[in-house]
């Protein structure tokens, strides 16, 4: 009885503080005049994570690892920590279209790694299957390149002001 309301209990933490995790953001307006709008910004967020008694206290031995240094391939290890992190800067614009609306642009690109000493996934399974952080994985490419254009109050008697947007 204790252990499964042990359980409730950690189930019940994790929850909360699962909803109060978030990423952080900042947008800042550089130009905004005469219908010329330009913007910047970036998205981050970044998380630790450790593994205690990994495998049931199997742990794991790293064969890729260098026999020298903090991890070396014959050490076994049962606990693992690691960071994963991510940034996503971004630029928009908009521009007035002569008297027909006004156009849009935004682009961004998106990086994320992870750095650590392994990740959760089992060590017992297949040499290929394993996942580990010892190869210091990291990635950026192009998230979004967008371009547009609002109709503003070209079809504003018979649609609506802003009604197309493409």
């Amino acid at each position: 009885m204790l252990g499964r309301l042990r359980c409730k209990a950690l189930i019940s933490l994790f929850a909360v503080l699962v909803m109060g995790i978030r990423t952080a953001q900042a947008h800042q307006m550089l130009y905004d005049q005469d219908g010329y709008r330009l913007a910047v910004g970036i998205e981050a967020g970044l998380g630790g994570f450790v593994v205690g008694n990994v495998d049931t206290g199997a742990g794991n031995v790293n064969t890729n690892a260098p026999f020298e240094g903090p991890f070396p391939a014959s050490e076994r290890r049962i606990t693992r920590g690691w960071f994963e992190g991510f940034a996503k800067p971004f630029v928009e614009l908009e521009t007035p279209f002569f008297d027909f609306g006004h156009t849009y642009a935004l682009v961004s690109v998106v990086g994320a790694l992870t750095r650590g000493s392994g990740d959760a996934t089992s060590s017992l399974a297949p040499q290929g299957a394993r996942s580990t952080t010892s190869d210091a994985p990291q990635h950026a490419a192009l998230e979004d390149a967008v371009v547009g254009w609002h109709s503003g109050n070209l079809f504003a008697d018979s649609l609506g002001e802003g009604r197309i947007k493409q």
